[in-house]
């Protein structure tokens, strides 16, 4: 008795539980997704020589401005294409002139990626961790 008298207390203080659940697996989702696209580009993408060209200020955050690289490369087209990273962070920033390897597929060059492994899977690796930690947190409370 003393046993579900603790779980349905536990149940109690976990407010909006549904929402808790469908949060972690958006997390996961999110996750498994940028893994998917990245095993996509990793596939059948056609991968180019790139230039950082600048560096943009994003914005001021307590530890400083952020930056981020503007990298610069030419499509089997033969067309110049710009395009920012959408991963980046403290231990990914580019010195202005720098070369990276860019993968792009054909169809899309303006989504290229850098070719590395910190800006393909780390994002969706480190979501799916913490989906999946999350909801087992939350089973926890709520099956506890």
């Amino acid at each position: 008795m003393a046993g579900q008298k603790r779980k349905k207390n536990a149940m109690q203080r976990v407010p909006g539980k549904a929402g808790l659940v469908v949060g972690g697996g958006a997390v996961l989702g999110w996750g498994s997704g940028q893994i998917a696209a990245a095993w996509r580009l990793r596939r059948s993408g056609q991968i180019a020589e790139g230039t950082v060209v600048r560096n943009v200020r994003l914005d001021d955050s307590e530890y400083g401005p952020r930056w981020a690289p503007v990298i610069a490369f030419t499509d089997t087209a033969g067309n110049r294409v710009e395009f920012t990273p959408p991963s980046h962070g403290p231990g990914k920033g580019m010195t202005t002139g720098s070369a990276v390897e860019v993968i792009y597929h054909p169809d899309t060059p303006r989504e290229a990626q850098v070719n590395s492994c910190s800006h393909l899977l780390l994002p969706g690796l480190v979501a799916c961790i913490g989906g999946v930690g999350f909801l087992v947190f939350v089973a926890y409370l709520l099956l506890g």
